[in-house]
C-alpha cells in the first residue's frame, strides 16, 4: 500500500521527504545532538528577531513617555500608552496566545500561493512577509480610520479610545487573523464561500448579499476622493504620480526576484520605495508651488486650478450634476441647477476605469506595490504627527465624555452609534473580506498570518488613536464639534501640528490631504478586486441551477463590470448619503458573522472543546447587541419620528433610500440570528466531523442523501 495514502493531503510533502532522507541516513530521523543545537541556535535566532522590532518601538515609547511627562503633556502620555498597551498585550502575548493555542499554526502547512495551479491566477502570488504586511495594513486603513475617531470625537477622547483599545485587542485583530487562517488553510476561499461549508448554505446566500451591501462603500471613497481633488487640487499630481511608480517598483520586484531571490529583492524594493516616497513628498511641495504661481487666485481662494478644472460661471464644468442642495438658495446656486456633467462626475468616472484596470490586473502589479509605498507614507505622517506632539506637548482640551447635549446627541447617542462609527479602527468586517479576498491568497508562510492579520490591524488602531488624540488637543475642539460631527477638523489640525516641524502651512495641510485620499484610493483598489471576487463566487451557486449563468459569472469582464456599476451610479446619486450613514452597521454585522465562521471553525479544529472558542463568544454578543440595537434606533427614528423632525423623503437629500437599506440590513440581522440559533439549538454542529490536524475542510464531499454539506456546499 502507498503510505502517503493513509495521511491526509496537507501532511504528505512532509511524509514524503522524510521518506527521502531516512533511508540515506536514518539517526538524523531522532535527531543528533548537533542537529538539535543547530536547530535551537536557528530558533533562538528567529526569536531574537522576531523581538527586537517591538523591543526598540517599546524603549522609543518608553522615552516618549517620559518626555511626555516631564512637559506635563497628557495628551503625549495617553497616546504613548496606548501604543504600549498594544506592544505589550497585543504583540506579545494575546496575539502569540491566538497563534499557537488557539489556530495551532506551523510553517510546515502550505499556503495557498505555493500550491500547484495557480501560476497563471492574477489573485494568487506568494509574498514575503514584509511586503504583504505592508500591502495588507494599507488595504484595511483606507480613510475609514481616520473618518470615523475624528468624528466620534465629538463625544469627547474617552469613549472612543477605550472603543478602539479593547475592541482591537479582543474583536477586531482576532477577526482579523482568525479569517486569515481559515480561509488560508482552505484554499484562499473568501468567508462568505467558507460559511458555506461551516454553517449552512443559507447561511452563504445571507452573508453574500452582507458582504455586497459592505463593499458599496466603494462608491463614498470615490465620492470623497473626487471632492478632495475639486477642494484641494494640489493633491491631483502626487496622489496620481503613485501609479506609475508602484508600476515601476512592481515590475523590478518581480524581475528581480526571479532572477536573483528574494533576499535581493527585498533590498531592492525597501530602496526604491524609500526613493520614490521622497519623490512623492517632493511632488506634494511643487504641486503647491506650481498652483500658487500658475494658478488662477480670487479672493484668496484658487477659482482656475492647474491641476483641475475652473468650476462655476464662465468655466470649464459645474460642481456636481447631483446637485444635493439643488433648491437651495442658501447653498445652491443657479449655474449647476441644469448642469449636465461636472467635476464630480469626471473624477467618479475616471476612479472607477483605474480601479476596474486594477482589479482585474495581477496584484504584484499595481496593488502590491502601490499599497507597500503607501504604508511607508502612512509610517512617517504618524511618526512626524507622533514626534510634533511630544515637541509641542500639547493638552488634551477636549472633555473626557462630552457634557452638554446637543442636537447631534439626542438623535445619535454614544451607545450604540460611536461603536458603528469606530468601526475600522476597533473591529471590521471589511477586514475580513480583505483577509480572505485578497491576502491570503498571496501568504507566504502559515506563521506569517499572525503578524499579518492580528499586528496590522493594532496598527490601524494605533492611527485612529492618533487620530483621535490629535484632534482632542488642536485646541479647538469646542468649536469645530460645537454643533456637528466634522471629521475634516483632523486636516487642519493635522496641517497645524506639521508646522511644528519647520513645513510650510499649505505643503503640511496637502501632505494630510494626499495621505487621506491615498488612504481612500487603496481601499478602492482592494474593495473593487473583492466585489469582483465576490461575484464569481456567487457564480458557483448559479452553476448549480444554470451551467450557461456560471460560466457567464466566471467571465472577469462580468464580473468587473457588476462590480464596478452600482459603485459608480450610487457614487452620482443622492443614496450616497444612505450608504455611508449604514456602512457601520453593515461592516460590524460583516465582522459578527465572519466570527462566527471562525468560532465554528475553531470548535470542529478543536475536537470540540468549548474552552477554545471563548476568545470568539465575547466578540460576537457585543457586535449582534450593538447592531440591532443601532438599526431599531435608525428605523425608530424615520418611520416614527422624522415626520416631526421636518425631514426630506423626496427632493433634495431624500431619506428614503436610508429607509430601504435600514430594513433590508435589520432584516439580514434577523436571518443571521435566526441560522446560528438553528445550528446550536438543533445540535447540527454535532454532526459535523471535526477538522484534521491540518485544518482543512474536506469541501469536495459528495452531494446527496445522507450528506452533512447542504447542496450548495458540496461538490
Amino acid at each position: 500500500m502507498d503510505a502517503s495514502a493513509e495521511v491526509p493531503d496537507g501532511l504528505r510533502h512532509r511524509n514524503d521527504a522524510a521518506a527521502q532522507v531516512e533511508p540515506e541516513v536514518p539517526e538524523k530521523a531522532v535527531g543528533t545532538k548537533a542537529d538539535q543545537g543547530s536547530s535551537a541556535t536557528s530558533s533562538y535566532k528567529d526569536q531574537m528577531i522576531s523581538y527586537s522590532g517591538p523591543g526598540f518601538f517599546g524603549l522609543v515609547m518608553i522615552l516618549f513617555l517620559i518626555i511626555g511627562a516631564a512637559k506635563g503633556s497628557d495628551a503625549v502620555c495617553l497616546l504613548v500608552m496606548v501604543f504600549l498597551i498594544f506592544l505589550v498585550f497585543g504583540e506579545l502575548i494575546y496575539s502569540r496566545f491566538l497563534a499557537n493555542y488557539i489556530f495551532s499554526l506551523s510553517d510546515d502547512e502550505v499556503t495557498p500561493a505555493s500550491e500547484p495551479g495557480h501560476e497563471d491566477d492574477p489573485d494568487f502570488c506568494a509574498t514575503p512577509c514584509y511586503l504583504l504586511w505592508g500591502h495588507h495594513w494599507t488595504s484595511i486603513t483606507g480613510a475609514a480610520p481616520i473618518v470615523g475617531p475624528a468624528m466620534a470625537a465629538y463625544y469627547g477622547w474617552l469613549p472612543g479610545m477605550l472603543w478602539i483599545v479593547f475592541g482591537c485587542l479582543f474583536s477586531g485583530a482576532v477577526h482579523d487573523m482568525g479569517t486569515l487562517v481559515v480561509s488560508a488553510r482552505n484554499g484562499g476561499r473568501s468567508i462568505a464561500d467558507l460559511s458555506g461549508y461551516l454553517v449552512s448554505w443559507r447561511l452563504r446566500i445571507i452573508f453574500l448579499l452582507i458582504n455586497f451591501l459592505c463593499m458599496l462603500v466603494v462608491a463614498k471613497f470615490m465620492e470623497l476622493i473626487a471632492k478632495l481633488f475639486i477642494l484641494w487640487p494640489q493633491t491631483v499630481l502626487p496622489v496620481n504620480a503613485e501609479i506609475p511608480l508602484a508600476v515601476i517598483m512592481g515590475l523590478v520586484n518581480r524581475a528581480v526576484t526571479q532572477k536573483f531571490g528574494s533576499q535581493k529583492a527585498k533590498i531592492v524594493v525597501m530602496t526604491m520605495s524609500m526613493g520614490f516616497l521622497i519623490l512623492l513628498y517632493g511632488l506634494v511641495f511643487a504641486a503647491v508651488k506650481i498652483e500658487e504661481d500658475s494658478g488662477e487666485w480670487v479672493g484668496g481662494k484658487l477659482v482656475n486650478p492647474v491641476f483641475g478644472f475652473k468650476i462655476g460661471e464662465g468655466g470649464d464644468l459645474c460642481r456636481d450634476s447631483v446637485n444635493y442642495n439643488r433648491g437651495n438658495a442658501k447653498l445652491g446656486t443657479e449655474d449647476e441647477y441644469n448642469c449636465g456633467f461636472g467635476a464630480m462626475q469626471f473624477w467618479t468616472f475616471l476612479l472607477c476605469a483605474y480601479a476596474m484596470v486594477a482589479a482585474c490586473i495581477p496584484v504584484w502589479v499595481l496593488l502590491q506595490p502601490r499599497d507597500f509605498l503607501n504604508s511607508h507614507q502612512l509610517k512617517v505622517v504618524m511618526a512626524a504627527l507622533l514626534l510634533a506632539l511630544v515637541i509641542k506637548g500639547p493638552k488634551l482640551d477636549a472633555d473626557a465624555i462630552r457634557q452638554d447635549r446637543g442636537t447631534v446627541e439626542d438623535r445619535e447617542p454614544i451607545f450604540p452609534n460611536m461603536f458603528t462609527l469606530i468601526a475600522c479602527g476597533a473591529t471590521s468586517g471589511f477586514h475580513g473580506l480583505v483577509s480572505t479576498g485578497v491576502t491570503s491568497k498571496q501568504l507566504n508562510k502559515m506563521r506569517d498570518a499572525r503578524v499579518v492579520g492580528y499586528t496590522a490591524m493594532m496598527g490601524e488602531s494605533c492611527l485612529s488613536a492618533l487620530v483621535m488624540v490629535v484632534v482632542c488637543s488642536a485646541g479647538t475642539w469646542k468649536t469645530v464639534y460645537a454643533k456637528s460631527m466634522n471629521w475634516t477638523g483632523f486636516l487642519a489640525a493635522g496641517g497645524t501640528l506639521l508646522e511644528e516641524l519647520g513645513i510650510d502651512p499649505d505643503p503640511a495641510f496637502s501632505i494630510m490631504c494626499v495621505l487621506v485620499v491615498s488612504f481612500a484610493a487603496t481601499t478602492l483598489d482592494s474593495g473593487m478586486r473583492i466585489q469582483r471576487i465576490l461575484v464569481g463566487e456567487l457564480g458557483k451557486s448559479v452553476e448549480k441551477v444554470s451551467p450557461m449563468g456560471g460560466r457567464l459569472f466566471s467571465n472577469i469582464i462580468f464580473q468587473i463590470v457588476v462590480s464596478a456599476v452600482p459603485s459608480l451610479y450610487i457614487a452620482n446619486s443622492r443614496s450616497i448619503n444612505a450608504v455611508w450613514s449604514l456602512f457601520g452597521a453593515t461592516n460590524q454585522l460583516t465582522a459578527c458573522v465572519s466570527l462566527l465562521v471562525v468560532a465554528v471553525y475553531v470548535l470542529r479544529f478543536k475536537k470540540y472543546d468549548l474552552k477554545y472558542v471563548l476568545p470568539f463568544v465575547l466578540p460576537i454578543l457585543w457586535l449582534l447587541i450593538m447592531i440591532s440595537w443601532a438599526l431599531i434606533r435608525v428605523i425608530r427614528f424615520y418611520l416614527l419620528d422624522c415626520d416631526e423632525k421636518g425631514c426630506d423623503w423626496y427632493s433634495t437629500n431624500p431619506i428614503w433610500p436610508t429607509v430601504i437599506l435600514s430594513i433590508i440590513i435589520a432584516a439580514l440581522v434577523f436571518a443571521t440570528y435566526l441560522e446560528i440559533a438553528y445550528y446550536f439549538v438543533s445540535g447540527k454542529y454535532k454532526h459535523d466531523e471535526p477538522i484534521s490536524e491540518t485544518g482543512k475542510l474536506d469541501i469536495c464531499a459528495p452531494c446527496g442523501p445522507g450528506s452533512t454539506i447542504p447542496s450548495l456546499g458540496c461538490c
